[in-house]
């Protein structure tokens, strides 16, 4: 198969992390809502114009809220019955859940309601021009989320410590492809942080269930 061909072939599937239960923002921050629209949404909706094999998404704490959230949306949803040990165990949770079906996966959170589908699509558009190596957002000068890990580098992300996510990955010395995206900065951790994010942009914020 030639290059051309296997970047035209090569099959992208979306993560979604969306399984924690929001310690520091006292509910489920996924089930926050901006602009009338809860953040998760928000974000399956980005990363699902961004792949070509669909969005997963790890759920853990208040899964029957966040299926109902995204009731509408053609995204499979993978319960991480350990969601309380770390995003370590949702990464692996959803990487078992792919079982090799692609070739790399498009890692995003939940609680980064900047990260639009023209960021993504741009994520991957640069993973493809390298896809032996994960292509990752730069935040603060370091790799992190979101995050396109081709398939070779999935024994790696099964065998994250519970509490560590795909930046320890990154941040290991591997070879990537750093994407300049200024939208990944932006990470919702408190109400105020929701309600700096949404005066900042002029949108409308609420909270989960509003």
């Amino acid at each position: 198969m030639t290059g051309s061909s296997r970047l035209r072939n090569s099959r992208v599937a979306a993560l979604l992390l969306a399984a924690g239960e929001g310690s520091r923002f006292g509910a489920l921050k996924q089930l926050a809502v901006l602009d009338g629209e809860s953040l998760v949404l928000r974000a399956a909706r980005a990363a699902a114009a961004a792949v070509d094999a669909g969005v997963w998404v790890v759920t853990g704490a208040g899964h029957d809220d966040v299926a109902q959230a995204l009731r509408d949306e053609a995204a499979t949803l993978v319960r991480n019955a350990d969601w309380r040990a770390g995003m370590g165990s949702s990464i692996r949770c959803g990487i078992r859940a792919l079982n090799g079906k692609v070739d790399a996966v498009l890692i995003t959170l939940a609680d980064q309601p900047g990260v639009g589908a023209a960021d993504l699509a741009r994520l991957v558009a640069c993973w493809r021009e390298a896809p032996d190596r994960p292509a990752a957002a730069l935040i603060a000068g370091l790799p992190g989320a979101p995050a396109v890990v081709p398939a070779r580098w999935f024994p790696a992300l099964l065998d994250l410590a519970d509490d560590a996510g795909a930046r320890e990955l990154l941040r290991s010395g591997i070879d990537y492809t750093a994407v300049d995206l200024p939208a990944a900065a932006d990470d919702i951790d408190t109400p105020s942080d929701l309600h700096s994010f949404a005066q900042r942009l002029r949108l409308s914020p609420g909270e989960p269930g509003t």
